[in-house]
Parts: structure tokens; sequence; C-alpha cells
């Protein structure tokens, strides 16, 4: 799949993969919205430190997400 310059991609769902896939296509200059259902990033994984095992900073997973250009939809 080839994605034009500009063209936005939708990810669905802000679970560590959806969270690291638009991490990655907006460090690559990819425009990326991420759309969730819950109220909360990771919901899933609320009580579950596994969730984010793999997130290497303090800074809030959706503070990093702003600062990359990624918009967020929580529902």
């Amino acid at each position: 799949m080839t994605l034009g310059a500009g063209e936005v991609v939708t990810i669905a769902g802000a679970g560590p993969a959806g969270l690291a896939a638009a991490i990655t296509l907006a460090r690559a200059g990819q425009p990326v919205v991420v759309h969730e259902a819950q109220a909360e990033v990771g919901h899933r994984f609320q009580a579950d430190l596994q969730g984010l095992e793999n997130w290497t900073t303090e800074e809030d997973v959706l503070t990093v997400m702003q600062a990359e250009g990624l918009s967020t939809d929580f529902r």
C-alpha cells in the first residue's frame, strides 16, 4: 500500500498497537488520526501494567502523541 503525501491514516483503537503505529507514522511525517471508543487510552489494560510495558518515557502517552501532531477522538 502506498500513501499519498498528506493523506491521513485512520487508526481504530488507542491500545498499545494502535498508539505505536500512530507514533511511528507521525514521526515519518504521515498525518494520523486515532479513534477510540472508550474514554481513556489503553482502556483494556487499565489495571494491567503490560498494556504499555514498552513505553520508555516518563511523559504521558497523550502528551507525546500531541507533540508528534497526532489528534485523538476518544468518545
